[in-house]
């Protein structure tokens, strides 16, 4: 039961960092310096949580979140909802993927939330 819970706490702290990232990207570039820093935090909020499950499931579902399998409401995660709504995007799944280091400039390509 503690485990769902620090789960779910991990997940909504990784959702609102990734809110805080789309609103960055937005309003600059996804090159932009602070959209950089705002994807590595980030990703430092997702790491742990796809090393613990293999991978995390974030979607939204009558008015609440879904982190893999377990559904909470959040009202503070609305802005993202409608972000990802807006891109006709349900959920998202996302994997621990070798190939990507953090360091890396932030592409267009993997966030293609810019205008």
């Amino acid at each position: 039961m503690e485990d769902k819970k620090q789960f779910k706490m991990q997940g909504i702290r990784f959702a609102r960092s990734l809110q805080t990232l789309v609103k960055m990207v937005n309003m600059f570039s996804a090159d932009h310096k602070s959209a950089a820093g705002m994807l590595q935090r980030s990703y430092e909020f997702l790491n742990p949580l796809v090393k613990q499950s293999r991978y995390l499931t974030l979607g939204f579902v009558d008015q609440r979140v879904l982190l893999n399998n377990i559904l909470t409401a959040e009202d503070s995660l609305k802005p993202l909802e409608n972000e990802l709504l807006k891109r006709g995007i349900g959920r998202l799944r996302l994997k621990p993927a070798s190939h990507w280091r953090p360091t890396e400039t932030p592409s267009a390509q993997f966030l293609p939330m810019q205008k």
